[in-house]
């Protein structure tokens, strides 16, 4: 009877455990490759902008594949574009009113797009096709995670990333310059998921096995009351 009390304590304390460390476990990344590698084949939507008639525009409070875009910067719709540097045929830009050319607008150093998710999300990466620019002046704002910001180095290209990888789930994202010393930029291949990946998914049975295991052999040590 005493061992079975000491068995469920173990249980109890292995999924405090458990809880504890998928609060704390959160992993950025400035580089793609090894973004791809940490989700270790775990399924992502990847929304390139690719689908959509060329020139078309997003407006605030449009959902398109489970991304619900709360709010361009001031005076400026979501535009799909393929004059800029992109993956496959497009990406995000913007179409501004006050440009002489609304078709050629991009993001400008400062601009930030609010961005919210259908289900809660566990991974968020994107890419930034810009010009050379200072450490940590592009990146992803989120809630309740932290901060994300691209590194001093490209990615791919001429472009930079920044992406994040929790076991807290989150449903709310800044994504854009969050500084004026930033360059221009434009958007594409925005990845998301709402399972946890796989890699981080094994903490929660090694976690378990451990304390079971570690419970084992307490009780079977000979005088261990």
């Amino acid at each position: 009877m005493r061992e079975f009390i000491s068995l469920l304590s173990a249980v109890a304390v292995a999924f405090c455990l458990i809880a504890s460390e998928a609060s704390a476990t959160t992993m950025t990344f400035t580089s793609s490759a090894a973004f791809n590698l940490a989700l270790g084949g775990s399924p992502v939507t990847i929304e390139g902008w690719d689908t959509y008639a060329l020139n078309s525009t997003i407006a605030n409070g449009t959902t398109l594949n489970g991304v619900t875009y709360n709010a361009f910067p001031g005076g400026t719709l979501g535009r799909i574009d393929n004059q800029f540097n992109h993956f496959g045929t497009d990406s995000l830009a913007l179409r501004r009113s006050s440009d002489p050319n609304p078709n050629k607008s991009f993001f400008n150093p400062g601009d930030v797009l609010s961005i919210s998710f259908a289900k809660p999300i566990y991974v968020l990466g994107i890419f930034f096709n810009a010009n050379f620019t200072n450490v940590g002046s592009l990146g992803i704002l989120t809630t309740p995670i932290g901060t994300v910001t691209t590194g001093g180095t490209y990615d791919t290209g001429t472009f930079y990333f920044a992406g994040v990888i929790s076991t807290t789930p989150f449903t709310t994202a800044t994504i854009g310059s969050n500084t004026k010393r930033s360059s221009s930029f434009n958007l594409d291949n925005l990845t998301f998921t709402s399972s946890v990946p796989d890699r981080l998914g094994f903490l929660t049975p090694a976690l378990v096995l451990g304390a079971l295991c570690a419970l084992g052999f307490r009780i079977r040590r000979p005088g261990l009351e």
